[in-house]
């Protein structure tokens, strides 16, 4: 019974206009007129994701870690594929809590293992940046000072945190 009310509804309807292949159709207009403005939003929100994350970089260097934390979740919502805003919001987030006396408890082995894993980082880092891969370089760098200041006031890994943060400055001055 389904199948001849199907049949009788069908057969009453016109066959679809055909378009001339050469002459684009008004679907077609649409659909390049809505690529087009998609585009343009992402770059907007791109955009503003970077304007937020100067904005965490500048709370940062004031030394609001909070705020700038803030701000580098805030872009990472409207692009969670950004390199650098992940890497600072790693950065802010790992957390300083190993002081002097509990690495010098782990002996020489515990310090070396600390340091090999900030060298590892600031090494990746030095790859990326020979091959001009700013963003990825500054990530390693961040990830590696990020590492040195779990170990607080430890003079063996203080040299490490510098050097990262030398290559930071330097990869971020030739990324401007």
């Amino acid at each position: 019974m389904r199948w001849m009310a199907l049949a009788v509804v069908f057969a009453g309807c016109a066959a679809p206009a055909v378009v001339p292949e050469d002459e684009p159709s008004e679907l077609d207009e649409l659909r390049v007129k809505l690529r087009g403005q998609g585009a343009e939003l992402e770059a907007q929100r791109r955009a503003h994701a970077q304007d937020l994350y100067r904005l965490a970089e500048r709370r940062k260097d004031e030394g609001d870690l909070e705020g700038a934390k803030l701000y580098c979740e805030k872009a990472l919502v409207l692009t969670p594929d950004f390199v650098s805003a992940q890497a600072l919001w790693l950065e802010l987030a790992l957390p300083t809590t190993y002081d002097a006396l509990t690495c010098r408890s782990w002996g020489r082995d515990g310090l070396r293992h600390a340091a090999g894993k900030i060298e590892e980082w600031i090494v990746k880092g030095n790859r990326a940046y020979n091959a001009g891969e700013l963003d990825d370089a500054i990530m390693c760098y961040r990830t590696a000072i990020a590492v040195s200041r779990w170990f607080l006031a430890v003079p063996e890994l203080e040299d490490l945190q510098a050097k990262a943060n030398g290559l930071l400055d330097r990869a971020r001055a030739e990324k401007k």
